[in-house]
């Protein structure tokens, strides 16, 4: 081999070794970069629930299942451990926009109540609704029957169809009406634009809500072990939200302010409702019951804006 060869065939060795060692190093940085979130969020989990109050001022709803398999709903203000039982046999709460009322489920009919659980309502009976959404005009409440998406109108009780055409595990809208995202059989998310656009596939996941604004919206991923935020014009990912410790997360919704959602751990005795701060990246578990589920969160006064706001 002449010399000018050897000298090649070492650039080459010295090249592949280069590449190597950047490979490696930078999946050790993505290594230490994981650890560090992860151990940052498990040490963001508050000891009291002082903290908690002393940041948001709200309440959530959840439902938890009894003894004898029966599901109740129930409300929580933020700061406190004291559990109000608002409706036995009832499951899928929701806040309305001014958090004067529930919508929830009772054996598929949609039923509604004020906040303390007085003035209960049937709207939709037997109307076979697996998952509700309060639409944000406050006059309207979405529900799906798994193979069409509905709206009882809270007035007249005049129950319309929304759309159909896939097997809908869940539903969001925002207050104009003009968009609408849905999960559907198979973990796959779609958007389309209202009334009457076509769906195109948003992404794969489950547990789905809209901003307020609806700019942008969120979705479960990577086992339940992370939550990841979108931007409704393109779809493309803005954020990622690692889950609190070592839990699992499921049932997520955005609440009325952009700032805080609420989301659920997973685990037999561990299920459990936490919100969760964007700007901050804080977590603070609100239930310590183990069998909570479904949250919704509405904040009456966001005490932690002095923090500032984030990047979204």
């Amino acid at each position: 081999m002449t010399s000018s060869g050897c000298q090649k065939s070492i650039l080459v060795i010295l090249a592949i070794l280069f590449a190597a060692a950047v490979i490696l190093a930078g999946a050790s940085v993505l290594s230490v970069l994981r650890q560090a979130s992860h151990q940052n969020f498990a040490d963001k989990i508050p000891a009291s629930l002082e903290e908690a109050a002393s940041m948001i001022s709200g309440s959530v709803v959840y439902q938890r299942e009894s003894e004898t398999l029966v599901e109740s709903i129930y409300r929580t203000e933020i700061g406190s451990r004291g559990q109000v039982l608002l409706a036995k046999d009832g499951r899928y709460p929701r806040w309305s926009p001014d958090g004067s009322k529930i919508a929830f489920i009772r054996r598929g009919s949609v039923m509604l109540m004020n906040r303390d659980g007085t003035d209960l309502r049937e709207l939709a009976p037997d109307a076979g609704a697996r998952a509700i959404a309060y639409h944000p005009n406050g006059s309207e409440i979405l529900f799906t029957t798994g193979e069409k998406i509905m709206s009882v109108d809270i007035p007249t009780r005049l129950v319309r169809e929304v759309t159909n055409g896939m097997t809908f595990a869940g539903m969001d809208i925002n207050e104009s009406g003009d968009r609408l995202l849905v999960s559907a059989r198979g973990r796959v998310i779609y958007a389309a634009n209202m009334p009457g656009g076509r769906f195109r596939q948003a992404a794969r996941g489950c547990s789905i809500s809209l901003s307020p604004d609806a700019e942008l919206f969120l979705h479960n991923n990577g086992g339940h072990r992370r939550l990841t935020i979108r931007r409704w014009s393109d779809l493309n990912e803005v954020y990622e939200i690692a889950a609190p410790g070592d839990f699992q997360i499921d049932n997520v919704t955005w609440s009325n302010h952009p700032d805080w959602i609420a989301l659920r751990t997973e685990g037999k005795g561990q299920e459990n409702v936490f919100v969760y701060h964007i700007p901050s990246g804080r977590y603070f578990q609100v239930t310590f019951c183990g069998d909570a589920n479904r949250p919704d969160l509405f904040v009456e006064t966001d005490k932690a804006a002095h923090i500032g706001k984030g990047s979204l």
